[in-house]
């Protein structure tokens, strides 16, 4: 499902917390999703900050995609007029390439995220 972009959303948003969303462009019409990064602090492996995770990621937008937030230090969530999980493998892709080691990533649209936790939340 897409949604509509405001015309307000041209520059950069703020969340209630106060941390800023990275590079949000000003698309009409993008599909939300989630993806987790697996094994981000677990058994004291991969101890990478949220910001660090951000700054990496940063790069990777494109006028197909944009990443405009983060939960924790393994949950990003995005805006893609593509498939998710071509989103997934280019954060994959992007996370190994700044860090050094291997990372999995699994994406999954938001709608879907929604309907799980109306379902079992």
């Amino acid at each position: 499902m897409c949604k509509r972009v405001p015309k307000s959303w041209d520059r950069q948003r703020r969340t209630p917390s106060g941390m800023a969303f990275y590079g949000f462009p000003h698309y009409k019409y993008m599909k939300l999703g989630v993806a987790f990064i697996r094994g981000i602090g677990m058994y004291g492996s991969k101890n990478y900050t949220q910001q660090q995770i951000l700054q990496c990621l940063q790069n990777i937008q494109s006028d197909d995609m944009a990443i405009i937030g983060m939960d924790g230090a393994d949950n990003v969530i995005f805006e893609t007029k593509g498939h998710y999980a071509t989103v997934g493998r280019r954060i994959e892709q992007h996370l190994e390439h700044c860090f050094g080691v291997p990372f999995s990533v699994t994406t999954r649209s938001m709608e879907t995220v929604r309907r799980i936790v109306k379902a079992y939340g």
